[in-house]
């Protein structure tokens, strides 16, 4: 009855669904912190457009460059903070104090010679596995450059609506 307990929550899985967690984690991260920038952009050229300061293509191209511009950030925010195999079970053993049983299964490769010491690994772990809620130890919380860049966009848009009339005078 153990093994198909084991065969069926492999410890090497749940490594594989906190990395998944985790990298989407960081990609909403990187959205989150670009995409209120975008749209203040989006929003200053369609107002430069609709009061005859841009022409339609004008604003078409500056839209598509910040659009393009906003990608190549995210991109360039996200790949970075991919979490690897490695971190992922080195979390999981803190978080159950493990004592880096998840952390050999993600690094140890399989071999003949290793085969006993493997076994004898996904069984420990699996007894600890019951220890760590992905849900609960892991949730995703909105971090500090987010607020910042919200606030930042929100104010330049806010300074854009103020200085206007000066603009115009």
């Amino acid at each position: 009855a153990s093994r198909k307990k084991i065969a069926r929550g492999v410890p090497e899985q749940l490594i594989q669904r906190l990395v998944r967690k985790l990298t989407y984690q960081v990609l909403w991260d990187a959205l989150l912190i670009f995409l209120p920038p975008l749209a203040a952009i989006l929003y200053f050229l369609v107002h430069f457009y609709l009061h005859g300061w841009l022409s339609l293509s004008s604003a078409a191209l500056l839209g598509f460059l910040a659009l393009g511009v906003c990608a190549v950030a995210i991109v360039v925010r996200y790949r970075p903070n991919v979490p690897s195999r490695r971190a992922a079970a080195r979390l999981i053993d803190d978080r159950a104090g493990a004592q880096d049983r998840f952390l050999t299964l993600a690094t140890l490769q399989p071999s003949p010679a290793a085969a006993s010491l493997l076994a004898r690994l996904r069984l420990e772990a699996a007894g600890l596995q019951s220890r760590i809620a992905l849900k609960r130890e892991f949730p995703y919380k909105i971090k500090r450059p987010v607020y910042l860049s919200l606030v930042v966009s929100l104010v330049a848009v806010l300074l854009f609506h103020l200085l206007l009339p000066v603009a115009h005078s």
